[in-house]
């Protein structure tokens, strides 16, 4: 027995030591090799992909239903990348936000228009249509709800609050983004009522 465990112990000693031999006879990668290794943007956090954000700042809208909305481009293939959401309102309130895909755009309302800002003053002008509604618009056909939340919303009239904002993030670690596929097709941030609401919210996109 004990010259049978001897025996294990040193083919395990042996085996060991060729791995470590082989490890250290594997040549490294060059200089030049290391390089050219091209990590992924959802890694380096950078892409050459025409980026756009789409804000509104100090928007009023008491109305439950849809508050922004970007819709398809003709020409580009549009991907949601992320949607920032916060509030004050007259009253603090927990107020429900969902954000919803569309297969035909909203109507009516009191529509704004947001001209989408490049991330490079070198892209082209947006080609996404990215619309506030200061009161409710008739909506669209829905297709799915795709995120929900409850958001605290402090007052308007306390010196000091702290709103924490909504976070929805769509292509963390290689997950796929919103597509938006041709005009009709839309993104949008669904609320409820929010009496005396003065919302932020900005979205950010790419064009390809």
């Amino acid at each position: 027995m004990k010259d049978f465990k001897f025996k294990t112990a040193m083919i395990a000693i042996i085996a060991g030591a060729a791995i470590a031999v082989a490890v250290a006879l594997t040549p490294l990668p060059s200089k030049a090799t290391i390089s050219s290794i091209v990590l992924p943007p959802a890694v380096t956090g950078s892409t050459n992909v025409p980026t756009y954000s789409g804000t509104l700042h100090n928007f009023s809208n008491s109305s439950a239903g849809d508050l922004f909305c970007i819709s398809g481009s003709a020409t580009k293939i549009i991907k949601v990348k992320v949607i920032h959401v916060s509030a004050i309102a007259s009253a603090a309130v927990n107020s429900t936000l969902s954000v919803v895909r569309r297969s035909t755009l909203d109507t009516g309302g009191t529509p704004t228009a947001v001209t989408p800002t490049p991330s490079d003053s070198n892209n082209a002008a947006g080609t996404a249509v990215v619309t506030g509604y200061g009161t409710a618009p008739t909506t669209g056909t829905l297709i799915g709800r795709i995120r929900a939340q409850k958001l605290a919303v402090g007052t308007t009239s306390s010196a000091s609050f702290s709103t924490v904002p909504a976070l929805f993030n769509f292509s963390s670690f290689w997950d796929q983004a919103q597509v938006l596929r041709g005009v009709n097709q839309a993104i949008c941030v669904d609320i409820d009522a929010t009496s005396g609401g003065i919302w932020e919210i900005d979205a950010e996109f790419t064009e390809e």
